[in-house]
């Protein structure tokens, strides 16, 4: 027999040994990985991203400014938020902190601070705190209702909110304003990405899904102001992107890390992140298999643990603070006055002004529902959206109809079988769009305030369903001209939209008195 000290030392040096390899492993998958975000682009498409970033930015500089200091929809309790990180050291409370007596000038912008008189020197000096809302009976007025947001947002943007202290509160806002710029060029990035990982190289796909991201007006428009929306629309690009990755690598343990920690960071930022979790668990199991239950079991594990461990100290504080996960029910409270539900569930699923009040804020609006674009710009959107909802209907008639006939059919010019990861990938960006949506409706029950914005952190795989419905219907010699018209009427879009209602509400017309 051998001494029990060599025996030991035979079993360190092998444990030594495995875990040198599962480390070469996982960061050679992670050197490789990052090299590999976008597989199959070509010179042309690195080129055109690079330049549609540069004028995306260039584009969000210009509406920074253009907006009125604070009139985005809770820019003021979003700012506070900040303060409060930066003076007190702590996150606000729900039913605790008020929305500072500075910001009664700009209450017309602020969810409950009635009655609102910003002009009443008296008020300015001491606001009105108190609302008498009739039989309802008198309630608190100006209280910080952005309080149960998760702090990661207000943590990145806190130092330039330290450095910039001696300025005005409104030039700090600008700055605040800009720095949601780099969130939104986020966004453009992984969307294109996520687009060259389920089409390798396809320009088509590439150009269309990176330009409808980055010239949306209203998701452009998150990207201007000061609030934890943009921030959650990239965090959650980037989350759907690692799906994608996952599913083509079939969540190897790299992949299953990354993605927990995006998670993670998704759910620091944005509490509406939930909504992917069930998503991920079935992009497991039908890329790993689903009779593979011990594989994607133990990878499930490892995102879910590793988003926990991320987001346990927030969860907690909110269970300590308030008695639940996400502060609903106090904001609720906060709201008892007024906030209606916007209706039972199947009603709201099926009603056509629902739909179409969604669809507005979709592409106008821009907050508050201040700015409404006309019934004829909108059906002018909607008409492209519903072609390309139809060309997407026949690719998955016509991809299944492939499949069960090895692929002998007729098909239109262009069109190629998908894989089995292009499938299941599409399948997958399919379920987020439309539990995201069934959200919206669900949030509707509950809360008057329900709004199409809160279905914007998945418009990457928005963008990429309605890119490969277009890519079906339009035919492969008309395709590269489409591109180009594709992008020129995104930005005569928002050039319209600016130029008619936009730069007119805020600056031709008394919009005090609207």
């Amino acid at each position: 027999m051998l001494p029990m000290a060599v025996v030991e030392a035979d079993q360190a040096a092998e444990l030594n040994h495995t875990f040198r390899q599962a480390s070469n492993a996982f960061f050679g998958r992670a050197r490789s990985g990052f090299c590999e975000l976008a597989p199959g682009t070509d010179r042309f498409l690195w080129r055109f991203l690079a330049v549609l970033i540069a004028i995306y930015i260039a584009k969000q500089m210009l509406l920074v400014v253009i907006f009125p200091p604070f009139s985005g929809h809770d820019e003021v309790a979003h700012f506070a938020y900040v303060q409060t990180v930066v003076r007190e050291h702590r996150v606000p409370e729900l039913l605790v902190d008020d929305i500072p007596d500075y910001f009664y000038r700009y209450c017309q912008f602020i969810l409950d601070w009635s009655p609102c008189e910003p002009d009443n020197e008296r008020w300015l000096e001491q606001p009105f705190r108190f609302a008498d809302w009739g039989a309802a009976g008198v309630f608190p007025a100006g209280e910080q209702y952005a309080a149960n947001h998760p702090p990661l947002y207000y943590l990145l943007v806190a130092p330039a909110f330290k450095l910039t202290e001696t300025a005005s509160i409104e030039r700090q806002q600008y700055v605040l304003r800009a720095l949601s710029i780099p969130f939104g060029a986020i966004a453009v990035f992984f969307a294109f990405a996520t687009a060259m990982l389920i089409f390798p190289g396809d320009r088509f796909m590439g150009i269309l899904v990176s330009g409808f991201v980055a010239f949306q007006p209203q998701v452009s428009y998150e990207a201007s102001m000061v609030n934890n929306d943009i921030a959650g629309i990239a965090s959650m690009t980037v989350v759907i992107y690692l799906i994608v990755r996952g599913m083509k690598r079939r969540f190897g343990l790299f992949e299953s890390v990354a993605l927990g920690l995006g998670l993670g960071v998704a759910l620091l930022i944005k509490g509406n992140s939930v909504v992917i979790m069930p998503i991920i668990a079935l992009a497991m199991m039908l890329s790993i298999g689903i009779r593979r239950v011990r594989e994607w079991v133990a990878r499930g594990a490892v995102v879910a643990g590793v988003a926990a461990v991320v987001t346990a100290p927030w969860y907690a504080f909110l269970w300590r603070t308030y008695g639940n996960l996400d502060g609903l029910a106090q904001v609720e409270e906060l709201q008892q006055p007024w906030n209606r539900p916007a209706g039972a569930f199947a009603e709201l699923l099926f009603n056509r002004s629902f739909v179409w009040a969604r669809w507005q804020e979709t592409w106008g609006a821009f907050g508050w529902r201040r700015i409404q674009l006309s019934p004829t710009l909108l059906w002018s959107i909607a008409i492209p959206v519903l072609l390309a909802l139809v060309g997407l209907a026949i690719f998955a008639i016509l991809a299944v109809l492939a499949r069960r006939r090895d692929g002998k059919l007729w098909t239109p010019s262009g069109f190629v079988r998908p894989d089995r990861f292009q499938s299941l990938a599409l399948l997958i960006l399919l379920l987020i769009v439309i539990i995201s949506y069934l959200a919206v409706i669900q949030f509707g029950t509950r809360f008057i305030l329900t709004q199409a914005r809160y279905l914007f952190p998945v418009v990457s795989a928005v963008a990429i369903l309605l890119a490969l419905g277009l890519r079906t219907i339009v035919p492969l010699r008309a395709k590269s001209a489409f591109q180009g018209l594709a992008i020129a009427s995104l930005v005569l879009l928002n050039i319209l939209i600016y130029t008619k209602w936009v730069v007119p509400y805020w600056y031709l017309t008394d919009w005090t008195a609207i």
